[in-house]
């Protein structure tokens, strides 16, 4: 998962998922869920990453949001805070 953020943007977190797959094998399809929680609103989406990458918008405002995303066949989940400009 990586995060993106433009000045030309601001309050917009772009977050792109590029499938690896597990033991150097060829990436798997999976449905990721992504939720950001912001100062004023928690905000859920459901990205398919499938063969190549996948990109979701956010508009999370400026300043910090805790970012989780969990994959359909994981039971844990990555969490992070990010300073979106």
């Amino acid at each position: 998962m990586h995060f993106e953020t433009s000045p030309a943007r601001p309050g917009h977190l772009t977050l792109r998922f590029v499938p690896q797959g597990q033991l150097a094998a060829p990436g798997c399809a999976t449905t990721v869920r992504v939720q950001a929680l912001t100062g004023l609103v928690s905000q859920a989406h459901f990205v398919r990453v499938d063969g190549g990458p996948a990109t979701v918008d956010l508009a999370t405002g400026t300043g910090v949001s805790l970012v989780s995303a969990t994959a359909s066949n994981l039971a844990k989940g990555v969490s992070n805070w990010v300073i979106v400009p």
